[in-house]
């Protein structure tokens, strides 16, 4: 265990250093170096607010998990019910006794009303599907790559 002289040195050759880092950056770069900081200082709090207020992440997930299920089994049952209905009347039936119709009804309306508020409404739709589009692919090629890696 260091003693308090040992980390006592190490702090001041990593402010030299930082400082002799900073005096190699120019104005605009310092700017943009403060800017990034000051973001990761916003994410950071806006994550402890959500940790303490939503839920830690893998409470999150467990929900998100959640919700996937609901609406997997859904689908399914939906294209199981639109395989043998004949009329489209057949198939608003299926669908208006799902067993989902009654909470999708209720989200829509707590939606419409501001009772329930989505993180993608203030982001932005095209926001979130950059987003998605990008860690899928990213996600796709590293496990494509690790595929190639195990051969």
């Amino acid at each position: 265990m260091p003693n308090a002289t040992t980390q006592t040195n190490n702090q001041t050759n990593a402010l030299s250093s930082a400082s002799a880092t900073a005096s190699r950056l120019t104005a605009q770069e310092l700017q943009a170096l403060a800017a990034e900081q000051e973001a990761r200082y916003v994410l950071s709090r806006v994550r402890g607010s959500i940790d303490r207020h939503a839920g830690d992440p893998l409470s999150l997930l467990g929900t998100v998990a959640d919700v996937a299920q609901m609406l997997l089994v859904w689908h399914c049952e939906l294209i199981e019910a639109a395989k043998t209905a004949t009329t489209v009347a057949q198939l608003k039936t299926a669908i208006t006794n799902s067993p989902l119709a009654a909470e999708t009804a209720k989200l829509v309306a707590d939606t419409k009303a501001g009772n329930t508020r989505w993180p993608y409404q203030l982001k932005g739709a095209a926001k979130v599907t950059d987003d998605v589009e990008l860690r899928a692919t990213v996600t796709h090629d590293a496990i494509k790559a690790g595929a190639k890696a195990a051969l």
